[in-house]
């Protein structure tokens, strides 16, 4: 059994009782579902939510100072956040709480848990940045970012003292090396460890992704996808050969 994490930001709280409802249908191995947010969320969306969850805030899952960060903040913030909760068991799955999971899928075969890849996609901020964190590039031909991640908590905890490094000392040189060029790719760098270390650990498939253009926001509590508009789009992929939904929507951070 692993957790499921959602890390959900305001512009995201009305796609939440959907991805939620996603998880419910289509994922039958997990235990707990965690939402953690930075605010609160309204009660009439949290009404639509028809199963039990955890509701946490993330000063208190990782209480440090986001604007550390001088690109990017909350963004980076939630990618730092994925990699260092605590309130999970020891393997749980983040996805992106604009995510929806199209049919049935599995995290699991036999005893080896699998890594679910995405399409294919190369950022070179990410690979810097990774290279001089841990002394890590690049290392697979395939991108490790798929709007979701199975993260083992002991694979994060082993890099974190391979490389010296604290939870706090690591975020402190994110912090002081990151800008447009170098930042966290956090499928990245868990990918690139385990694929590295750890070879034969995952069973690698690959995804079957249908995703939206991201509509750009310029606030966070935008709601630029409404509720008629996705309950459409839900029903009418549902009908088509994919394993995933994403309909995004982007914050402009300086």
């Amino acid at each position: 059994m692993f957790d499921i994490f959602l890390a959900c930001a305001p512009k995201d709280f009305n796609k939440l009782p959907f991805v939620i409802a996603s998880v419910v249908e289509n994922i039958k191995e997990y235990d707990n579902i965690f939402v953690c947010t930075p605010k609160e969320i309204p009660s009439g969306i949290l009404e639509k939510i028809k199963v039990d969850y955890k509701l946490v805030y993330d000063k208190n899952v990782l209480p440090i100072n986001r604007s550390g960060w001088k690109f990017r903040p909350n963004w980076l913030f939630q990618q730092h956040l994925k990699l260092f909760q605590g309130v999970t068991s020891d393997w749980y799955l983040t996805l992106d709480c604009d995510t929806i999971i199209n049919r049935p899928m599995t995290f699991f075969e036999g005893e080896k848990p699998v890594y679910w890849k995405g399409q294919n996609q190369f950022y070179g901020p990410y690979f810097i940045f990774q290279a001089l964190m841990i002394g890590l590039p690049k290392v697979s031909d395939h991108t490790f970012i798929a709007d979701m991640n199975l993260i083992h908590r002991p694979i994060i905890n082993e890099m974190l003292e391979k490389n010296g490094y604290t939870i706090d000392s690591f975020i402190a040189k994110s912090q002081k090396i990151t800008n447009k060029n170098c930042h966290l790719g956090e499928p990245e760098l868990y990918g690139s460890y385990c694929c590295k270390y750890y070879p034969d650990m995952y069973v690698e498939r690959f995804l079957k992704q249908k995703s939206e253009g991201g509509r750009i926001q310029k606030t966070e509590d935008e709601l630029l996808w409404n509720e008629s508009e996705t309950i459409y789009r839900i029903k009418e992929i549902k009908k088509l050969d994919y394993d995933t939904w994403s309909f995004h929507s982007w914050l402009v951070e300086e």
